[in-house]
């Protein structure tokens, strides 16, 4: 037949399927968002983040999500919804990577106890908050951080879900810049923790090299989707003063050849306790 312009094809598109989302139970139309890639040069990036690249045709502007924690031995985090627009991070089995928090949440309470001191911490690639913010009522302050500019209003909307005031007040802001950019502003002169959860590539250089710098900087939890990266970062670490003192490995997609690496340095010098 003959062709349609582009947006009469796409005006076409959507009418199709939101009828037929109300049409059928098989078929259930969440929301239908339309994304507008105008790249100037061949790269690999799938998604762009200019101003008005997405665009909400149908539906809600996000899906929100809870974490769901069980323990009879360590503290349950308040209750966050999450909030998951199409174009910011989620993990794609987020049940299991659950299992992350839980471990690391319990390393952090427990070395907050050891320590009996005020604990302040960052986050770099933070995504929307999903690590960070399920251990700030552990800390002192908290501050995440991250160079998607979708993330802000998701990490904010989190926050205010949040019923318990005590908690909202440790967490002091969200900073959409990436973590190079991050910590040559030195943002790392004023943390006790530093969470990072990098791409697969790992850590950029010039972040490795500012943590391996002496600073006030006791503890860094290390989450790793790309175990090559990882494991060049660990070298670098160790070799710069820092001290593996946990690793854990988790299976997120089970039958594929991939693991979730979890790791926890102690600077050497510095107060370290036993995971339990």
């Amino acid at each position: 037949g003959k062709s349609l312009p582009a947006a009469a094809s796409l005006q076409q598109l959507t009418k199709y399927l939101i009828q037929a989302s109300g049409n059928t139970s098989s078929f259930v139309l969440h929301s239908l968002w339309i994304h507008f890639h105008s790249s100037w040069k061949h790269d690999n990036a799938i998604f762009g983040r200019e101003e008005g690249s997405w665009k909400l045709i149908h539906g809600p502007d996000s899906i929100t999500e809870v974490l769901n924690f069980n323990s009879t031995d360590w503290k349950i985090p308040p209750k966050i919804h999450l909030r998951f627009p199409p174009n910011v991070f989620r993990q794609a089995n987020l049940d299991a990577f659950t299992h992350i928090i839980q471990s690391i949440r319990r390393y952090l309470e427990k070395y907050v106890k050891a320590v009996n001191k005020q604990c302040h911490c960052l986050e770099l690639y933070g995504g929307v908050g999903t690590i960070g913010l399920h251990i700030a009522d552990l800390m002192t302050s908290f501050v995440s951080s991250d160079e998607n500019p979708y993330n802000l209003n998701c990490f904010n909307a989190a926050v205010a879900s949040i019923e318990n005031v005590s908690v909202r007040q440790k967490i002091k802001n969200y900073v959409p810049k990436s973590a190079l950019d991050m910590v040559n502003a030195g943002a790392l002169n004023n943390a006790d923790v530093c969470i990072v959860d990098p791409p697969r590539k790992g850590l950029e250089n010039g972040v490795t090299s500012a943590l391996v710098k002496q600073g006030p900087l006791k503890l860094l939890v290390y989450v790793s989707c790309g175990f090559d990266a990882f494991q060049r970062d660990c070298k670098m670490l160790i070799d710069g003063g820092w001290r593996l003192v946990h690793a854990e490995g988790h299976i997120l997609f089970p039958g594929a050849d991939a693991i979730e690496s979890l790791a926890i340095f102690a600077r050497e010098n510095s107060e370290s306790i036993k995971f339990c």
